[in-house]
């Protein structure tokens, strides 16, 4: 009770400091009174009466700050009056305020922005209620088979929830153009393992997520703002999918973003087909996502899930071997692509804020030595050291803090720039912004870059012996002081070198991803996909008309030179494979075997897209399915195809210092070997980079070509080639779409070009945001050694003017300078070489076709650091040896 007491009379008290101190004046000049009057009546003089009452009475002062520490508020007395007081230094010294608060301000401003992002991508738990118990499990991939997903939810104990979902893409058509949308189908309990609450409506019922229930649909909150304005009435409502009519039961809220291109959602159990039931070694792109129950930790559910995948291995070798169960929190499957990315870009920026601080307390050691006598004369009138520096301490922190919110508006103007930037590449992109935890952060950054780069100065100058400074002319010693500017700098050029390597070694990696040969010609080739509804292209025939007279068409159109068609086109992330043997040779165990990517095309696919011919033949005419039957339908598991083309990557692991001419393969689908589809080989294409640029003969997939015309699909990818730009030939695309189906949209529409770009956007980004650093730090270190050194010639203008006196000429002047420069770089350099080969070995995931430590990068980035250190010295170098002589020797 009497803490709470002493805590409530030390806020009364600091709540009126002005009426607390006329108080105690007041009290203080009525003791020293009745004290006088006692004296006078005990017959002294007035003037001797006072003087004899001050001498007992004591220091008024000191006992008002006696009685100031009494009540406990003069620390924050002292701190708001300094507070004043550097509020009115800095502005009397605009020049050196405006340096400082940018230098700092750009430091701060680029570190929360970054902060911002890492925040909201890695720190921040996913928008939904015990996010941190939300858990995938992969069947030994990405995905699982739906025969093992049904044995472990029958198996487990540890989940509350377990549900499958599965990325789809959709046709809405309706009073409007007909649009392509990604959308999913997802499970009852994926939507409760979120705790999904719709914005109106409902989510699915157990009827309807069954098979065969009623075609329902969930929208999300974008596309009913979007495309049905908002309106509420759209509950229970017919739209148009695919060509069927689906009833809308609810609207997802803002925040959902399971799969965040999603904006269709159906029920699961009717999305999955009958053989997806019966083949546990058909994965079919379906996930899992589960929620751990309550006091339920993480290993326990990967113990009991190890013990049922072992099970199932017991039940079903053939194809559960080697396929453990995999658990992965959700939130670490969301990030884990950028995490390391986003955590290097984070310390890149943070070196900068560090050079700025290392500028700012070059400045503020400057600005101590020129207060010196200041400091040195308030020391005389009874300063401790301890109030020098807390001084100067809250100075420093009072610009740190304007800096920070200086800061804070650089970094939310820059914000909307990074998230464009990022939007495609870094998950989560939408839940970027600046908020409490960054200004959390903004505040401690703040609090620390103040202590940091105000402590050399306040301990520089509190270190001032009084008589020495009082004593001390300009040509005094200035050795100390240099070895502080001297350290600093040589600071922040090897923290310089150490960002300036990282980006001419991300620099090297983003031109030799650019110098790559994919395999294929992408200049002048425009690729769009059409997807066709099987309730109106039920059967192979009808897509096949399809797709040969779309064909026709835009072959006709003028200015096009090539078209052609398939499955997935290179550098797209679409395609699909499966387990191939070749026949004649043992059958490996399914874990063993290679799988072979699957592009189905037609004829004049290579030509469009300039991919040579290694070996053999291309397709022909007489490369479709057997004329003796009337519908493709009839071949069980597409035992019809007979001819393959196969890239030379497949015939390097496969068939090493022989001829595969001829040679055949079989793919092992459905139980019945006679079933099984056996091709040919008739040809070996050139290697094309199907997935990413970077990735190389250990990473890709064996590539299969089949024709498109032995077994169409209703997915397909044209590709054009032509002299048209895109924005003139996409109008007549469209229209010729129209002519044969109008209610069929194009989507995915890009330039083979811009596919390749956007290969290594990612790449690209981060070379962007550590050369961008590395230039500001470039930037500020220049300007440090700058300073450094006009500095020097300020400190040694007599001893130069001496020199010259003798006789030294003005060149040797220039060349001592410019060598102490160089010497501060040489040292810099070194000090940062081995900071570099730490800090390198982490970008050696970011980095294609160079290593960590490569010669040539260090020894460029070395001549650019010196090049601008000499530059950076050769302004005060050059005002040096045009120092007079006699006006330096009379200047003191």
């Amino acid at each position: 009770m009497e803490f709470l007491n002493k805590i409530r009379n030390w806020f009364a008290n600091l709540s009126r400091p002005a009426a607390l101190h006329d108080d105690l004046a007041e009290e203080v000049e009525h003791h020293l009174s009745m004290t006088i009057e006692r004296k006078i009546a005990d017959g002294m003089n007035p003037e001797d009466a006072r003087k004899q009452a001050v001498k007992e009475f004591g220091a008024v002062e000191r006992l008002k700050e006696e009685c100031q520490d009494a009540w406990g508020t003069r620390v924050f007395e002292n701190c708001m009056r300094d507070s004043r007081l550097a509020f009115r230094t800095y502005w009397n010294d605009k020049g050196f305020s405006v340096v400082a608060l940018l230098t700092l301000a750009l430091g701060i401003g680029a570190t929360a922005a970054i902060f911002s992002v890492t925040n909201a991508v890695l720190l921040q738990p996913l928008p939904y209620p015990d996010s941190n118990r939300l858990i995938e499990l992969m069947d030994g991939g990405g995905s699982v088979a739906i025969p093992n997903f049904e044995d472990w939810k029958e198996q487990q104990s540890v989940f509350e929830h377990l549900g499958l979902y599965k990325e789809v893409g959709y046709t809405l058509t309706g009073s409007f153009d007909p649009i392509r949308i990604d959308g999913a189908l997802v499970s009852r309990d994926v939507l409760a393992a979120l705790a999904v609450r719709p914005e109106i409506g409902r989510t699915f019922s157990e009827e309807e997520d069954a098979p065969g229930g009623p075609p329902v649909v969930l929208l999300s909150y974008g596309l009913w703002q979007g495309q049905f304005d908002g309106k509420r009435d759209i509950l229970n409502q017919t739209i148009q999918i695919d060509g069927s009519s689906h009833v809308v039961t609810g609207v997802l809220p803002a925040d959902f973003q399971l799969i965040p291109k999603a904006k269709l959602f159906l029920p699961v159990e009717q999305g999955i087909e009958d053989g997806d039931r019966q083949n546990r070694n058909n994965q079919s792109s379906y996930r899992v996502l589960a929620k751990l129950k309550q006091g339920i930790s993480f290993d326990q559910a990967k113990a009991e899930m190890a013990v049922i995948s072992n099970r199932l291995t017991e039940l079903y070798p053939q194809s559960n071997k080697d396929r453990p169960i995999r658990l992965v929190p959700l939130v670490e499957l969301k990030v884990r692509g950028v995490k390391q990315t986003l955590w290097i870009v984070f310390g890149a920026v943070a070196l900068v804020l560090v050079i700025a601080c290392i500028n700012v307390a070059n400045l503020l050691v400057v600005r101590a030595f020129i207060r010196r006598r200041e400091m040195a004369i308030r020391s005389a009138m009874g300063a401790t050291s301890g109030d020098i520096i807390g001084k100067l301490l809250i100075e420093s922190i009072i610009l740190a803090i304007s800096a920070s919110v200086l800061g804070l508006l650089f970094a939310y103007g820059g914000l909307p720039f990074l998230i464009r930037v990022a939007a495609q590449i870094i998950p989560r992109a939408s839940e970027i912004g600046i908020d409490g935890t960054v200004f959390v952060f903004t505040a401690a950054v703040a609090l620390g870059t103040g202590a940091l780069f105000g402590l050399a100065p306040a301990f520089a100058a509190s270190r001032n012996a009084l008589a020495g400074v009082l004593k001390e002319s300009s040509r005094g010693s200035t050795s100390g002081r240099s070895r502080i500017f001297q350290c600093m700098v040589v600071g922040e050029i090897s923290l310089t070198f150490v960002l300036l390597v990282a980006s001419g070694l991300l620099l090297q990696t983003i031109i030799n991803l650019q110098g790559v040969d994919a395999g294929f010609d992408h200049e002048g080739v425009l690729s769009f996909r059409v997807d066709l509804p099987e309730s109106k292209y039920a059967d192979a025939n009808a897509i096949d008309q399809f797709s040969i007279e779309l064909l026709r068409r835009l072959r006709s159109i003028p200015g096009v030179q090539l078209a052609s068609l398939g499955t997935q086109f290179p550098l797209d992330d679409r395609g699909w494979g499966t387990p191939v043997l070749i026949e004649g040779r043992p059958v490996p165990h399914r874990s063993e075997q290679i799988p072979i990517e699957i592009n189905m095309i037609d004829s004049d696919y290579f030509e469009t897209l300039g991919i040579p011919l290694i070996s053999g033949r291309w397709f022909n005419a007489r490369d479709t399915y057997p004329a003796n039957l009337e519908k493709r339908e009839e071949l069980p598991n597409w035992a019809g195809l007979n001819v393959i083309i196969v890239d030379e990557q497949f015939v390097r692991r496969h068939f090493p210092g022989e001829d595969p001419i001829g040679k055949q393969v079989r793919f092992p689908w459905g139980e019945i070997r006679d079933e099984q589809p056996v091709m040919t080989i008739v040809g070996v294409a050139g290697d094309v980079k199907q997935n990413k640029l970077r990735e190389d003969d250990t990473q890709v997939w064996v590539k299969g070509y089949m024709p498109f015309a032995q077994r169409p699909i209703p997915y397909m990818a044209f590709i054009l080639k032509s002299r048209l730009a895109s924005g003139d030939l996409l109008p007549v695309i469209r229209q010729n779409l129209s002519s044969i189906d109008s209610q069929l949209p194009i989507y995915d529409i890009r330039s083979l070009s811009e596919v390749r770009s956007a290969n290594i956007s990612s790449e690209r980004m981060s070379m962007i945001l550590i050369v961008g650093s590395a230039a500001i730090a470039l930037s500020l270190s220049v300007i440090g050694v700058y300073g450094i050194l006009a500095y020097s010639v300020t400190q040694r203008r007599r001893e130069i003017g001496v020199r010259l006196a003798l006789g030294a000429r003005r060149r040797r002047v220039v060349n001592l300078l410019l060598r102490q420069g160089v010497v501060l770089a040489l040292i810099g350099i070194a000090v940062g070489f081995i900071g570099a080969f730490s800090v390198n070995r982490v970008l050696s995931n970011l980095l294609y076709s160079i290593v960590p430590n490569d010669p040539l990068t260090y020894l460029i980035v070395s001549g650019v650091l010196i090049f601008a250190v000499i530059m950076a010295c050769a302004i005060p170098a050059l005002r040096a040896s045009r120092i007079s002589p006699l006006e330096a020797l009379q200047s003191d």
